[in-house]
């Protein structure tokens, strides 16, 4: 299959023909024709959204870093540590009694993505600590020290979600970028 690659924002646009796309990428980037996916090519070739608009992949980038940041913020304004599992059902706006004792449901990013289900939410997670966006830290359940080793722990420690410097910075500015969990997780067919 033939491409139309953006060289600025690396767009992948499928196409049957050179003539029925305009050269330039709504981000201002020129569009490349490619017979297949170049091998260089530092996307994967199973990465892009099938028969979108440049302005379509603008939004949908856009969609993908305002999801990240709501997750990386969530994170962030959580006042101590906690665990994959309640950052979750803070996003999707469970009221479990933890949460309610520790007031988790006055938090800004309380139930903001609720129309994600939990495996979506620990995908884009996963992709998140993928990314050096987030790391797990495991603690030991009965001392404030890091585990250095989880096989002498055994089930004594617990994971927690820490934002990284880099997740930091992409938190804080308003850069977005291709994160590739939406398509990843079926949610844009095309």
């Amino acid at each position: 299959m033939a491409y139309w690659i953006c060289e600025r924002c690396k767009l992948f646009i499928p196409a049957s023909g050179r003539y029925k796309i305009n050269k330039k990428c709504k981000c201002g980037g020129t569009l490349q024709w490619h017979e297949k996916i170049p091998q260089n090519s530092e996307e994967e070739p199973d990465y892009y959204y099938k028969e979108v608009t440049p302005f379509m992949h603008k939004l949908i980038k856009g969609y993908e870093s305002a999801i990240a940041r709501i997750i990386l913020n969530c994170v962030d304004e959580v006042y101590y540590p906690v665990s994959t599992k309640i950052t979750m059902l803070i996003l999707q706006g469970n009221s479990t009694p933890f949460i309610k004792k520790h007031q988790l449901n006055e938090l800004e990013t309380y139930s903001m993505l609720s129309n994600f289900t939990q495996n979506d939410l620990l995908h884009i997670i996963n992709t998140l600590i993928d990314l050096n966006f987030l790391k797990l830290e495991h603690q030991s359940r009965y001392s404030d020290r890091p585990v250095s080793n989880l096989t002498d722990e055994g089930l004594n420690y617990v994971s927690t979600l820490k934002l990284t410097s880099k997740g930091e910075n992409f938190l804080n500015n308003e850069e977005n970028m291709y994160l590739g969990f939406l398509d990843k997780l079926e949610i844009l067919k095309g």
